[in-house]
């Protein structure tokens, strides 16, 4: 590649090296067809993919010379943040196709290493035309804080074959499996039998403390029929690999822990008292309305069940099966303020769960915090001066993988 550095690209560099970030290449190499993130522009307009240039000699110093000079880890920065009036998404790459020499990525660790307080630099990988050893290597030297996030997706190369562009090899997969310490590998639950050979297969490995992830396919309404099939197939037996997996847990004593990203509705049954606690707080009153997400909408009518406040599902523009928080916008609520107030509905106060504005302004030129269409709550409130506007603050509430056990206490008690 040639020398540096447009102006863009040279301002994405300092944007990282002022939060000690590693800004991640864009594409990802793997361009997997169920990509949650990959057919967000189409429904959010505002969403820009924004291509970063894989790092040269002089772009990789260029972020060095301008680090934070705070001491915490240079790590991996994927999402979406709110630059110059979009949202811009940087997200889903390989470590290891950063365009990163093997000396580079040293160069990292060793300055890492000088850098440590607290907390983890994780590496995520396909597996695609990597090093197994090297990876092995960076897992053992500075296991302090290094830690291998494997996105094996399943050992069936025909599935993958079908919905990836590139992928890890299966004895590439085997030998990190095998040798790599303090490892996560992310599977995605295409069906039971797979799903069951997969784990077979890493149990028989014997890894070195590997916990493994079981990742629901979601689909939205532009995805293809491919994606959609597959993930009908994922939701229509997951139930019944839960609990065959719990029941059977010793068939696979040799993986350490294994974790699930199921449905919405899951989270939020797993976190009921944490949501009741938080919902005690509040004294509801009479034309007071709670908007939420269709995930969300079964288990917050039973904690409210007889309270003064109405709780109203709010579809997500996604559609398919995705019925998260995170992708409803300030346009969906204020539709819904609208078609309430068409049927001569009061409404007081409106409360909103803080997930359904999550994206920060990079710039730190404000204090907002956007939606997937770049805006804000405000515009809630200056279309609707009357109606006050309270935002319930989740915190890291239902982020992250779910243990076995709790998905199979949710599918013995709740979805029986």
């Amino acid at each position: 590649m040639g020398k540096i550095l447009d102006e863009k690209h040279k301002q994405i560099l300092l944007e990282g090296a002022r939060n000690n970030q590693l800004i991640l290449a864009v594409p990802c190499p793997g361009n997997c067809k169920f990509c949650y993130e990959k057919s967000l522009n189409k429904t959010f307009r505002n969403v820009v993919t924004e291509v970063i240039p894989k790092y040269t000699k002089e772009s990789f110093d260029f972020l060095l010379q301008h680090l934070s000079d705070k001491l915490s880890l240079l790590s991996p920065s994927s999402g979406f943040v709110f630059a110059r009036q979009k949202i811009r998404q940087r997200g889903g790459a390989d470590f290891f196709h950063l365009g990163l020499t093997k000396e580079q990525i040293i160069k990292v660790m060793e300055l890492n290493k000088k850098r440590y307080v607290r907390g983890q630099m994780y590496i995520y990988t396909t597996g695609f035309k990597v090093d197994p050893f090297f990876v092995k290597e960076l897992s053992e030297k500075y296991a302090q804080f290094v830690e291998i996030c494997l996105s094996a997706v399943t050992f069936n190369e025909k599935i993958k074959r079908e919905l990836m562009t590139n992928y890890g090899k299966n004895e590439v997969l085997k030998r990190i499996i095998k040798h790599v310490r303090k490892l996560t590998v992310v599977l995605f639950h295409f069906n039971k039998e797979q799903t069951l050979l997969d784990l077979r297969e890493i149990n028989h490995l014997k890894p070195r403390g590997a916990d493994v992830i079981i990742v629901k396919l979601y689909y939205s309404k532009f995805d293809e029929l491919l994606v959609k099939k597959y993930a009908e197939k994922s939701y229509m037996d997951v139930k019944e690999t839960v609990l065959f997996i719990y029941k059977n847990r010793n068939l696979f004593e040799n993986i350490n822990r294994i974790f699930l990203t199921p449905d919405s509705k899951i989270y939020a049954w797993t976190f009921q008292h944490k949501l009741r606690d938080i919902l005690s707080k509040y004294d509801f009153r009479n034309n007071e309305f709670m908007f939420c997400s269709e995930g969300a909408y079964s288990e917050l009518r039973k904690i409210l069940k007889g309270k003064k406040v109405r709780v109203i599902p709010i579809k997500s523009p996604c559609g398919g099966s995705i019925d998260d928080a995170a992708t409803i916008t300030t346009n969906e609520i204020i539709s819904k303020i609208k078609e309430l107030k068409l049927q001569n509905i009061k409404i007081s106060k409106l409360y909103l769960p803080s997930s359904m504005y999550w994206i920060h302004d990079i710039s730190y030129r404000d204090t907002d915090i956007y939606d997937l269409r770049g805006k804000t709550k405000g515009e809630i409130k200056r279309l609707f001066p009357n109606i006050v506007l309270e935002m319930i603050a989740l915190g890291d509430l239902g982020e992250g993988p779910l243990d076995l056990e709790d998905c199979y206490k949710y599918y013995l008690y709740e979805h029986n």
